[in-house]
């Protein structure tokens, strides 16, 4: 005949001495000093996960920032690219409308305000205006020229670049001047 046994060998005598090493006096402080410390670690570990999970988070966030900066970045240069593309269309624009019927009543109203001894050899459009280049039966006619081109409207400023004495006569000036315009 054979015999089983249902019960499972009991582990209780193995407690007890691992149990009664606790009850031990002298076993008390190492393994509460061990229990301490684990306990310790294990809060510390806690918080530098939840640390960590929260730099993640911004992190992520500071990605997704980051990511709308450059497109925002990205429309900004094109934007500015065509700034500059219709800043340059309206200044051939203007140029185009100068260039008619205004642009002749300019140059007129600046020959037509020379006095009488002052005379045009050349204008040239400049970016910041006209350069014009003439001469004049003397130095004084050349500052009543000065002070008439200031009253032309489309005139902002005059500035007397150069006068020499003229070649053909000793008696004449050459002169050279530079006239601002409004932009």
């Amino acid at each position: 005949m054979i015999r089983f046994n249902y019960l499972a060998p009991s582990r209780a005598s193995e407690l007890g001495l691992l149990l009664g090493g606790l009850c031990d006096s002298s076993m008390r402080a190492p393994i509460l000093a061990i229990a301490v410390s684990l306990l310790l670690l294990g809060t510390a570990r806690a918080l530098e996960d939840e640390r960590l999970r929260v730099t993640q988070d911004r992190l992520r966030s500071v990605g997704i920032r980051q990511a709308a900066i450059v497109a925002d970045r990205k429309r900004v240069q094109a934007l500015t690219t065509d700034v500059g593309r219709l800043e340059k269309i309206d200044d051939y624009v203007r140029t185009v409308r100068r260039s008619g019927v205004e642009r002749a009543e300019e140059l007129a109203a600046i020959g037509n305000a020379l006095p009488r001894h002052v005379w045009l050899t050349a204008i040239r459009d400049t970016d910041a205006g006209w350069a014009i280049s003439g001469g004049a039966r003397n130095v004084a006619d050349v500052g009543t020229a000065l002070v008439a081109l200031e009253r032309v409207p489309r005139v902002t400023s005059t500035v007397l670049v150069a006068t020499q004495s003229g070649d053909r006569d000793e008696r004449s000036i050459q002169y050279e001047m530079r006239l601002g315009r409004p932009r």
